[in-house]
C-alpha cells in the first residue's frame, strides 16, 4: 500500500528500532539515538518550539522537515514564523555543537 505525500505516491517502510537508533547515532543525533525515550539535550528548546509550529521528522516533502525546514535555518539565524526560541537557547544549542 502506498499512501500520496505532495502527489508523490510513497511507499509504507517499517524500520527497526534499533537500526534507526544505529542511524541516529551515526548522525550524531543524540536524542532520537536515546532508548527510552529521547533525552534532553542543549537544542530541545528549539526542536520543541519547531514541532510546536508544526515540523516532523519526515514533512520535508510538504516544506515541514523538522530539521531542514526549521531547526537548521533557526540555527543559522534564520526566523520561521510562529516559532519562538530564545537567544539563550540558540546559544546555548550553538555551543552544544547544534545537534538535536
Amino acid at each position: 500500500m502506498m499512501r500520496v505525500v505532495g502527489g508523490t505516491p510513497v511507499p509504507n517502510v517499517t524500520v527497526d528500532a534499533d537500526v534507526l537508533s544505529a542511524c541516529a547515532r551515526a548522525q550524531g543525533w543524540q536524542a532520537l539515538a536515546a532508548k527510552g525515550g529521547a533525552q534532553p539535550t542543549a537544542c530541545t528548546p528549539l526542536v520543541d518550539a519547531c514541532k510546536g509550529a508544526g515540523y516532523f521528522f519526515g514533512g520535508a516533502m510538504e516544506h515541514k522537515g523538522l530539521l531542514d525546514d526549521c531547526f537548521h535555518p533557526l540555527l543559522n539565524g534564520g526566523v520561521i514564523a510562529n516559532v519562538h526560541v530564545s537567544d539563550a537557547d540558540l546559544k546555548a544549542c550553538r555551543a552544544a555543537g547544534g545537534r538535536p
